[in-house]
């Protein structure tokens, strides 16, 4: 039972053979942060953990994209339009609003001086021939933690391991479940059998996104860096997808 549904069924995927893409303000780009406390240690509205951080707060998690575009928009998703907190604005103004913003609407604009703020560099890493990574929106990997996640699940009124499951904002959720695959990845020496977890962005455009898990499977010596502008095509392209206004020189509104 424990080998049929454990490490074996995971389904393993190569690192992306263009390398890795990672957007930060911090001047080490590929060195990650410091693991955040344990789970339950902190309230849950101020654990601003990664989604897939270790639940015990011993290892660290570096988190990066297949593409500069989908590195850029998971930055930018912090000003995509929430439509529950438009509707919460809009109930609170009872009365009518002034005509000179009756026609005003809640799309998130970002100009230039609000990227160049940011201090955002866009960097690239090539990533280590044979690294490969547990891909967890495979069914195959889903299917071999079904067993091990059970009250998991219950805890967290969940009734599948689904993409709803696995997008779930709830760090308590995603952490621990990347405890439970960090357990199975890791062999009876206590060495890792992977480099980290292959995943797909809770965002429309799905992009491709990767967990690395120490140590990193990047090249450090071929590391380049560039710092985002309003006109980097990357981040426009992003912004597109996500209905998120860029406004720069070029664009008078």
């Amino acid at each position: 039972m424990a080998e049929r549904f454990g490490f074996s069924d995971y389904h393993l995927v190569d690192a992306p053979a263009e390398g890795f893409w990672r957007v930060t303000s911090w001047h080490e780009p590929f060195e990650p942060k410091d693991p955040p406390p344990p789970v339950g240690e902190i309230d849950a509205a101020e654990d601003d953990a990664g989604r897939f951080d270790d639940p015990e707060g011993k290892h660290r998690t570096l988190y990066c994209a297949s593409e500069a575009e989908g590195a850029l928009g998971e930055k930018l998703a912090a000003f995509v339009l929430n439509p529950r907190v438009a509707r919460r604005i809009e109930a609170f103004l009872a009365d009518e609003p002034d005509p000179e913003y009756a026609d005003e609407d809640l799309t998130p604009i970002l100009d230039e001086d609000m990227i160049d703020g940011f201090n955002w560099q866009l960097a690239w890493a090539p990533s280590v021939g044979g690294a490969r990574f547990v891909d967890l929106w495979h069914w195959s990997t889903c299917a071999a933690l079904l067993p091990h996640i059970g009250e998991l699940l219950a805890n967290f009124a969940l009734r599948a391991l689904d993409v709803r499951a696995l997008a779930d904002e709830r760090r308590g959720f995603t952490r621990r479940l990347a405890g439970i695959v960090r357990r199975g990845a890791t062999n009876d020496d206590g060495e890792l059998r992977v480099a980290g977890i292959r995943y797909t962005s809770r965002l429309p455009p799905q992009w491709i996104c990767w967990a690395l898990w120490e140590p990193l499977s990047i090249d450090p010596s071929e590391i380049t860096t560039s710092r985002v502008a309003i006109d980097t095509p990357a981040l426009r392209r992003a912004a597109n997808k996500l209905g998120v206004v860029l406004v720069g020189p070029a664009d008078p509104n």
